[in-house]
């Protein structure tokens, strides 16, 4: 097997490892997310819950304030246990006064020491179970204590610990009071470490409803709530591993391709007629990259160029561009009152060498009589910071009289920082934005947002994308100062661009 098919392989295999990957991540991220919203949800219910049956305290403790600091009398108790009957999840009530209970509606008038210091925030306790039924859970609610004397009232553990079981599902839930936990057996116990938990508080009563989340992380609780998305991420993986494999297979192809046109000199330079608003006369041109192949036709710019850039062959494909353009415009001759502006598009990346200044002096140098003023156009594909090497770069540059512009600003990483960074003669606005200046708002305020910047930058704008007469006359009047488009002319090769501005009436102004 070839060396290269099996890069091939391995490269496709490492391409299916990180989508599946990327899949299960994202999927496990999203599960987590869904889970923990669901156990929020439940949380939030159990504490409404827990708060309805807590009301019910409250409210059997408020009915026995007519018999608060009575005896312990038949009356009495038929009143106590007449509440018990009638309000909900109730168990006993109970009148007290001090640190004694001296009234129960289940033990009449026997007395028994508490202890009101053991009550969270003087309002709940909860207990394993009483002397009525000691394996029975169950929590007290203190009322408000009045001359001395307050209700307590028994709330069955029962409710409460039903209420965690039927929320909790896969995360097993938990009732807080003060340093009591009741679990969903509706055993009480000293609180301990739950690790991985969440919790709501009530917002009306002192206690909070806790959730284990340990068994959500858990790969089997993965595969149980995402097997389906998972099987079909699996063949999904294994369909764009075969389409990149077939891209490896065809960007092969066209590197050695490229690389075979470029030493051909098969890709040729077009370009496409810069206008002055002013004038309405051609100033100059950017240049295009077209390569016609043999086979397959016209191969677009933003497929070639991408595949130079990542296979290191950008360097020779710009050499061999500035090569032809200068070997055209000097077997022109062509003289002029005023030089013309020829735009190269370059890379920030192209900027961290030397090479660039290397070309443009030799562009430079080719025209002595300067008919022609060089203009590098930085495209937006690659983000460059400052450092000392562009310092340099752009110093001998700026030296040798090259001007630049930055392309489609606004978007991508050609952004405002770019204006310091490079310190542009122009600022070319993207036709994202020309395209709907006549009819979006938005895109005129970026529009007028731009030609601001530009004018305290001290920069020329060059409107790209113009295509009919509205978007000239309105971005003219806003203060565009140079258009180009299909509206004056498609890009032509260099011998027709020479043409052109050898005769105007070709390119309507």
């Amino acid at each position: 097997m070839k060396i290269s098919s099996i890069y091939s392989a391995g490269l496709s295999a490492l391409f299916f490892v990180c989508v599946m990957s990327s899949g299960i991540f994202i999927g496990y991220w999203q599960m987590q997310k869904m889970l923990a919203a669901d156990v929020r949800t439940k949380l939030d219910q159990a504490v409404r819950n827990i708060d309805l049956t807590l009301s019910h305290a409250e409210l059997a403790a408020n009915a026995t304030e007519t018999l608060s600091g009575q005896s312990c009398n038949e009356q009495v108790l038929t009143s106590l246990r007449t509440i018990v009957a009638t309000v909900p999840d109730i168990r006993t009530v109970n009148l007290a006064r001090g640190n004694e209970i001296y009234c129960t509606s289940v033990f009449g008038g026997q007395r028994s020491v508490i202890s009101r210091h053991d009550y969270t925030d003087g309002r709940l306790l909860l207990l394993s179970g009483n002397t009525v039924s000691p394996t029975r859970s169950l929590m007290a609610w203190r009322s408000t204590e009045k001359n001395g004397h307050y209700a307590l009232v028994g709330i069955d553990g029962y409710y409460l610990y039903n209420i965690l079981r039927l929320l909790s599902g896969m995360t097993p839930m938990y009732l807080k009071v003060g340093s009591q936990l009741m679990s969903l057996q509706g055993t009480v116990s000293p609180s301990f470490d739950i690790p991985q938990s969440v919790y709501t508080s009530s917002q009306k009563y002192p206690y909070s409803v806790i959730a284990d989340r340990r068994a959500l992380t858990q790969i089997g609780t993965f595969w149980q709530y995402g097997r389906g998305p998972l099987i079909a991420l699996f063949i999904l993986s294994l369909l764009l591993t075969f389409l990149f494999h077939r891209y490896q297979q065809y960007r092969n192809t066209i590197e050695s391709q490229l690389e075979h046109a470029i030493k051909r000199q098969q890709i040729a330079p077009w370009l496409q007629p810069i206008i002055s608003a002013k004038t309405g006369k051609v100033i100059g041109g950017e240049v295009l990259l077209r390569w016609e192949h043999s086979a397959k036709g016209f191969i677009p710019p933003d497929v070639f160029i991408p595949i130079a850039e990542q296979s290191g062959m950008i360097q020779a494909l710009t050499q061999e561009c500035f090569r032809q353009v200068i070997a055209g415009l000097q077997q022109s001759g062509m003289v002029s009152d005023e030089p013309r502006i020829v735009c190269f598009n370059v890379s920030a990346a192209q900027f961290r060498d030397q090479e660039i200044v290397r070309l443009s002096q030799a562009f430079i140098a080719a025209f002595p009589e300067k008919n022609w003023r060089l203009v590098l156009e930085i495209t937006e594909r690659d983000r460059i910071d400052a450092s000392e090497q562009l310092t340099q770069t752009l110093g001998q540059l700026k030296k040798a009289g090259v001007q630049l512009s930055l392309d489609d600003f606004g978007t991508g990483n050609a952004n405002y920082s770019y204006i310091q960074l490079f310190s542009p003669d122009y600022l070319k606005i993207d036709k994202a934005f020309t395209r709907e200046i006549c009819s979006d708002p938005v895109s005129a305020y970026v529009v007028e947002s731009i030609i601001t910047l530009a004018a305290k930058a001290k920069c020329s704008i060059v409107a790209e994308g113009i295509e009919h007469e509205g978007q000239r006359e309105r971005l003219q009047q806003m203060g565009v100062s140079h258009f180009q488009g299909y509206l004056f002319s498609r890009p032509l090769p260099l011998a027709a661009f020479l043409s052109v501005l050898e005769h105007p009436g070709g390119v309507s102004g």
